[in-house]
């Protein structure tokens, strides 16, 4: 009977850890990868961290290297460099509308194309 109780204590102890671990670490809205309904296919102005990649689910700290993805119904995906870009285009066909990049000088959004 003692082995059975200790058991379930812990037990208990493991699932109120796992339970408190994941409610301390874990954000209220989730990761956010996609801005949607940007039907002006604009850049959209942006936060550091206020948004993770598509890609690697890192934050998009670094705005001046940060990417968007518009697609031509409005999905906007961000990416923390251009590589990762590349790399998600591979595994996602979707129908792209525009790439936009930052200009290092100036920080203004440019077609990633023309860049």
């Amino acid at each position: 009977m003692k082995n059975i109780l200790m058991n379930i204590l812990t037990f208990s102890v493991v699932i109120a850890t796992i339970v408190i671990l994941l409610l301390f670490l874990g954000s209220e809205e989730g990761g956010r990868y996609v801005y949607k309904h940007n039907t002006t296919h604009q850049a959209i102005l942006i936060k550091s961290k206020e948004y993770q990649c598509s890609e690697c689910s890192m934050d998009v700290e670094d705005i001046e290297y940060a990417v968007q993805l518009i697609t031509k119904n409005g999905d906007t995906y961000f990416y923390d460099d251009i590589g990762c870009v590349v790399l998600w285009l591979e595994n996602h066909p979707v129908d792209t509308k525009i790439i936009l990049t930052q200009t290092l000088d100036t920080n203004q959004w440019m077609n990633a194309t023309e860049a």
